[in-house]
């Protein structure tokens, strides 16, 4: 029952945090639901009874043997690739290595200390069992999972970029349109003095004429337009 509701507990939480992907779910699920099973098959093979630290063990391996699934069938899930073999390869490039080196080996490298303890306790209950959990989850999330995902995984998910993309693109045309209002409003205000017909002007032009651009001229101006003419 405690495994059972354990699954149940999995399930819900990778579908909610897959992106209520119902697929997801299912693949992560079963193959923690076959680590727990191959846990208690090398349980009997190897005269391992069962108890309530074994019990315990089989509990806490079902939280363990997520660790080995979650993260590929997410990138699996995220993918741009073209077909499932690809995108089976992507995520086993993309998450392989780090479920090898920051899962596996790790725990690996703490369980080799308890295989010296003098405890039979420690030597079957935790050597033992925790050896095998690893060794499992190792091969079912490296070897049998992108299997799995190349012939049944599930259909892409839009991933974070791709769902921001429009708006990214809306707000740099929204920009780009303000820019070029605010170019077109200066070239239309543009102050007399700046434009550069009115700058090759002569003055003397200016005598006794109509200035529809700039402000009317000074006295001054029109007594050296007269002394010129």
């Amino acid at each position: 029952m405690n495994l059972g509701l354990c699954a149940a507990a999995i399930f819900v939480v990778t579908f909610l945090l897959m992106g209520f992907s119902l697929s997801c779910a299912i693949i992560v699920t079963m193959n923690v639901a076959m680590i727990v099973v191959d846990v208690m098959g090398v349980m009997y093979l190897w005269n391992i009874s069962f108890n309530a630290v074994s019990v315990v063990n089989l509990v806490m391996a079902v939280g363990i043997s997520v660790e080995f699934c979650s993260h590929t069938t997410r990138s699996f899930a995220i993918s741009r690739e073209p077909n499932r073999i690809a995108r089976a390869r992507h995520a086993l490039t993309e998450m392989g290595s780090s479920v090898l080196s920051g899962i596996t080996l790790t725990k690996f490298v703490g369980i080799v200390v308890l295989a010296f303890s003098k405890s039979q306790l420690f030597e079957i209950f935790y050597f033992r069992m925790y050896l095998s959990i690893v060794l499992l989850g190792a091969g079912h999330g490296l070897i049998f999972l992108p299997v799995l995902l190349s012939y049944l995984g599930p259909a892409a998910m839009p991933s974070a970029e791709v769902l921001m993309k429009p708006e990214r693109v809306k707000g740099i045309s929204r920009s780009s349109d303000i820019q070029r209002s605010s170019r077109h409003s200066s070239a239309v205000h543009r102050a007399p003095s700046q434009s550069p017909v009115l700058a090759q002007v002569s003055p003397a032009v200016y005598a006794g004429q109509v200035y529809p651009h700039t402000a009317p001229p000074t006295e001054k101006s029109r007594l050296l337009g007269n002394a010129s003419q």
